[in-house]
């Protein structure tokens, strides 16, 4: 991290509201200098090695490439400045970030919370946590099965990430598809089910389907149709068209 008074900063968010945020509240916080904004992981790379900030702010869920996938990139850059995860409320990356000491914000940012992360940036300058380390220890917690509670419309079961085939949208609940096709129902509906579960081993294949890709054994591009298969149990899945090229560099 440069040694001047003055902290550069870089934002990389695919939610152009996200970022507009977080703009207006970094004009508050004195000797802080925003130098770029990115709606894409790809962008805010390119941005980064640009600019060399001295700290970015970095969403975690972004299509194509995550913000985790981000951070991993910018180690094998040897990039010496701060990472701050930012994020929807997501009870397993928390816990996550928190084990491998990265600061994180939740969405939406509290003012407060910012200056606090920036003031405890500016004390580390001689001496920030090493990015290696901090990753390290993440991709350990991320690995780390834990059992996921999910209510029921008589109570809740208790799962672990890896049991999970697919969760389907049933409205405002979802169908939870486990290994030898048992299905619960779950009141909990799609998009807060995909925010349990654990960054960069799902795909979001379509507004109503989320997948686990352990499970992917095939995948048609001119159907756009996708094979799960566990065992004796298969379970086709429709790819939404313009996820296709997303779900493609799944295993680039």
């Amino acid at each position: 991290m440069t040694k001047t008074t003055q902290i550069t900063c870089v934002i990389i968010d695919d939610e152009a509201e996200a970022r507009f945020v977080l703009e207006q509240l970094l004009r508050e916080i004195p000797d802080v200098k925003l130098v770029g904004s990115a709606a894409s992981a790809l962008a805010g790379l390119q941005l980064i090695s640009t600019t060399q900030p001295d700290v970015v702010l970095l969403d975690i869920h972004m299509p194509v490439m995550s913000g985790i996938e981000v951070a991993r990139e910018l180690q094998r850059r040897l990039f010496t400045g701060s990472v701050v995860f930012v994020t929807a409320y997501d009870a397993f990356a928390i816990e996550a970030l928190r084990l491998a000491a990265f600061d994180y914000l939740l969405k939406p940012v509290d003012p407060e919370l910012l200056r606090q992360v920036f003031e405890r940036i500016r004390s580390q300058q001689q001496s920030p946590p090493a990015l290696d380390q901090q990753l390290e220890l993440l991709a350990k917690q991320l690995l780390h099965d834990h059992r996921l509670r999910l209510n029921t419309r008589t109570g809740f079961i208790l799962i672990e990430p890896r049991e999970v085939m697919a969760v389907m949208a049933e409205g405002n609940y979802a169908r939870v598809i486990l290994t030898e096709g048992r299905e619960e129902l779950i009141t909990q509906n799609i998009g807060h089910t995909e925010g349990l579960l654990p960054e960069g081993k799902f795909f979001r294949a379509s507004r109503s389907c989320l997948i686990n890709l352990s499970f992917v054994r095939r995948y048609d591009r001119k159907k756009h149709i996708a094979l799960l298969e566990n065992n004796s149990f298969t379970k086709e899945v429709s790819i939404a068209r313009e996820k296709a090229h997303a779900f493609d560099l799944c295993w680039v």
